[in-house]
């Protein structure tokens, strides 16, 4: 369980092969969402290996910036399960975030035409799901995804909005520099990392 405070350092687990300087930044982009979403639940997702950013494309038509859409044609991007390392699950209570175990695995093997209709609006009205690369450190890269809904009844939506955006990673020499992003702009998603580095220890 996590020691929840202004804003909560969210951070993914850690596994054999991970590179610290792209963990971290990733933990850095989680822990902006959270602070701005503050979801119900939360999943974690570690898939094998890098992923780009055409895994955000299974989602429906935009409505406007920041990458918010109808959060009624939001669609659990199709990993192939043997792909997915580790999930894990997240609810929140009065003292922060309490791990919930796997949780039900949001990855599972059906027909395409059924993997369309997947949608995340089913797994809770507020929530979180954020996936990472894994082997980052002997691939010099990561990536990350991140979808965040919540129900906004006060604007009249109903179903409420989400929004979705990707980030990749590049080791240069010591240091990790962002590469490549989509739903947010490079300056958007930097304005995020410096949000979620504030919480670093």
């Amino acid at each position: 369980m996590t020691d929840r405070a202004a804003v909560e350092r969210m951070t993914f687990p850690r596994e054999e092969g991970d590179a610290d300087g792209f963990v971290e930044l990733a933990n850095d982009l989680l822990t902006a969402t959270v602070a701005m979403y503050a979801p119900g639940e939360i999943y974690l997702v570690r898939i094998d290996n890098w992923f780009d950013w055409k895994w955000r494309g299974f989602q429906g038509k935009t409505l406007g910036a920041l990458g918010v859409h109808n959060y009624a044609r939001l669609v659990i991007p199709p990993f192939h399960p043997s792909r997915v390392v580790r999930q894990q699950h997240l609810v929140q209570a009065d003292s922060g975030y309490e791990d919930d175990g796997a949780g039900d695995p949001l990855h599972v093997k059906v027909p395409s035409q059924q993997a369309l209709k997947r949608w995340v609006k089913n797994l809770a009205p507020a929530v979180v799901l954020a996936w990472i690369g894994g082997d980052s450190e002997s691939a010099g890269r990561g990536s990350a995804m991140i979808y965040a809904a919540k129900p906004l009844p006060e604007h009249g939506v109903e179903d409420g909005v989400w929004s979705s955006w990707y980030a990749s990673f590049v080791r240069t020499g010591e240091a990790w520099e962002l590469d490549r992003t989509d739903g947010l702009s490079k300056p958007e998603v930097r304005a995020m990392l410096t949000q979620g580095a504030a919480t670093r220890g």
